[in-house]
């Protein structure tokens, strides 16, 4: 397996993105945005849509933060589905609760729990913390994997513009999407020195996007993840039909964020 890097100026090392889901409004939100917009983290708001957190305004976050008073059904379901998807970390900070509600969020699929009152410094500290721990588990795994794993690939259907998955998941695609799987999955990898914040934030979001696209379709996710303090990998074998450059292949591109 190989490695290609999209080497794009971005925002400094300490800042992350955190989006901040709040299912009521209440002075401790905003006084925790303002608190963690700063100490450099990009701050945006994420709604629930669907059962699920979504805005197509905004690149995915690296860390979502879903803000309630107590953890009731309505919680416990959302945070069960966004806990089944492959990113953003989660997590759950509750105005009242007790080590009861800390093992449901966490067997649900909250990557973490934490109650007010509560110190910006450690939610900001927590998060940078589980994408460390992300990166690191990332970098081990593609380290390790000689691109010979056993099972069916992704195929990528240029002339129709389909994308399947191994469990038989289909899903249309844009010119711009096929373009950027391209991108991903190009063992040259894409020359991007020179491209400005702004370029490097509509890759982000298109990402998003694509992401999401796939995930409404089909109900899967797209092997697409996000490595904090090295980008966007696309960590699957590909095999691409349907022109004369068709070909089999492990990736893992990198996008830097």
């Amino acid at each position: 397996m190989y490695s290609s890097l999209l080497q794009v100026p971005t925002l400094d090392e300490r800042s992350i993105s955190i989006g901040l889901s709040s299912l009521r409004s209440n002075s401790n939100d905003a006084a925790l945005r303002l608190a963690l917009e700063g100490r450099g983290a990009v701050v945006n708001d994420w709604h629930p849509t669907g059962g699920a957190v979504d805005d197509t305004r905004s690149p995915e976050p690296d860390v979502l933060i879903l803000t309630a008073k107590v953890l009731d059904s309505g919680l416990s379901l959302l945070i069960q589905k966004i806990g089944r998807q492959a990113s953003p970390y989660l997590i759950v900070l509750l105005e009242e609760g007790d080590v009861v509600d800390r093992i449901v969020a966490l067997e649900l699929g909250a990557d973490d729990f934490l109650q007010h009152p509560v110190d910006p410094r450690e939610v900001l500290a927590r998060a940078k913390r589980l994408l460390r721990r992300g990166a690191q588990r990332s970098t081990g795994l593609l380290a390790n994997d000689n691109g010979s794993e056993a099972g069916e690939p992704w195929v990528l259907n240029v002339v129709s513009r389909l994308l399947r998955s191994p469990a038989g998941a289909v899903c249309g695609l844009s010119r711009g999407d096929i373009q950027l799987i391209d991108s991903l999955t190009n063992p040259a990898g894409v020359l991007a020195m020179n491209m400005d914040s702004t370029e490097a934030n509509n890759l982000r979001v298109s990402v998003s996007r694509l992401r999401r696209k796939f995930r409404r379709n089909s109900g899967q996710d797209l092997p697409i993840r996000n490595i904090w303090g090295q980008g966007y990998t696309f960590n699957a074998q590909l095999k691409r039909i349907g022109s004369s450059a068709a070909h089999a292949s492990g990736t893992a591109a990198a996008i830097r964020a």
